[in-house]
């Protein structure tokens, strides 16, 4: 398995200018305002979605928002038409029960063991992985909680190699985390504890950013990709081959 190569100098620098904004300053950083009809519908929904999962007790989520979650993500991020498949595959039974334990404790404020756990349980259903786990708890706790976002995973972390080289894995998502962490403690020392920065809002933050810059770099054709095994219609012909799907 080839490890993630991270450019440590990179990230210093980029851990050393957010060090220079307060909470405030990084809240009002510019936010991506131009999307797609279907991204701006399905960020409509989700945020519909998100306040009738809170308003349950216990809380839990339905196969149908799981479904709708998903959509939201490959909308946004990389499209992997087998993952649809995928959470079509689980019951509306398994969903509501899976997602009623990993819930049951709140996170806010709470521990990476606590946020690891609840990770572990959203991973039993087919389909979602660390990235698509951490959304779901991004959505409920936005604050505290960060998305396994590819901008931020590439921006925070410096990948060398860019987004080909995340490793979606608990172990990359704690580095994520741990690096929020310290960003986060850094921009929060002299702000009062009522106006304090959360790991979610700094990852939000840097979504945003990494968005706006790619929105107006030039655009450069390049040869077409290889598809990944999980978004092939047909398997090579010469023989039979089992399917991988990238959960993430």
């Amino acid at each position: 398995m080839t490890t993630p190569v991270f450019d440590h100098d990179h990230h210093c620098d980029m851990t050393h200018s957010f060090a220079s904004l307060t909470p405030a300053q990084v809240r009002s950083q510019p936010r991506q305002t131009v999307f797609t009809d279907a991204q701006q519908a399905l960020q409509s929904d989700v945020d519909s979605i998100v306040g009738d999962i809170k308003s349950r007790s216990p809380i839990h989520i339905t196969l149908l928002e799981l479904q709708k979650i998903m959509d939201y993500k490959l909308t946004f991020g990389q499209n992997r038409p087998a993952l649809r498949a995928l959470i079509k595959k689980n019951s509306a039974t398994q969903v509501k029960e899976v997602t009623e334990r990993a819930l049951r404790e709140s996170l806010a404020e709470g521990t990476w063991d606590s946020l690891k756990l609840a990770l572990d349980i959203l991973c039993e259903l087919k389909g979602v992985g660390p990235a698509t786990a951490s959304l779901i708890l991004s959505l409920i706790y936005p604050r505290d909680i960060p998305f396994f976002s590819d901008e931020a995973t590439v921006d925070v972390l410096a990948l060398v190699g860019g987004r080909k080289a995340i490793k979606y894995t608990h172990a990359t998502y704690r580095t994520l985390y741990d690096a929020l962490e310290d960003m986060t403690s850094t921009i929060n020392q002299n702000a009062p504890s009522e106006d304090s920065l959360g790991r979610g809002e700094l990852e939000r933050a840097i979504w945003h950013s990494v968005r706006l810059k790619d929105s107006t770099s030039p655009v450069v054709k390049s040869s077409k990709r290889k598809l990944d095994a999980d978004e092939r219609e047909k398997p090579p012909k010469r023989k039979r081959t089992k399917r991988h799907v990238i959960i993430s």
